[in-house]
């Protein structure tokens, strides 16, 4: 993968810049007040988080399509990759993925 900048113009692959923005997710009600689902909108797709009834996630990405939503930017999918804890991410590229119609990718995710 080619070296990506942030809109900020950092640089994604600097060690110890933090240019984002970040919330947690306790994933437990007497914690924290959280809303069962969380969605953040881009141009182009949207990302949805929601919470199960067991406490786990569902986090979902989708690619917008103008006929789905009034008025947002078309999206599409430029690129996929798939991290493997312990091996090089290049050698894991999800070109399949690019190769087809998919426009929507689910995972349920929960604690270990």
């Amino acid at each position: 993968m080619k070296n990506i900048k942030f809109a900020n113009g950092s640089d994604l692959n600097w060690p110890g810049k933090n240019a984002t923005g970040e919330f947690t997710l306790y994933g437990d009600r007497e914690k924290t007040i959280e809303k069962v689902t969380t969605v953040i909108n881009f141009p182009g797709g949207h990302v949805e988080i929601s919470r199960t009834s067991n406490n786990q996630y569902w986090v979902h990405v989708g690619i917008t399509h103008p006929e789905n939503k009034w008025g947002a930017q078309a999206g599409k999918l430029i690129d996929a990759r798939i991290d493997v804890i312990n091996k090089n991410a290049d050698k894991h590229r999800a070109a399949p993925l690019l190769q087809s119609d998919i426009d929507h990718v689910a995972f349920l995710i929960g604690k270990n």
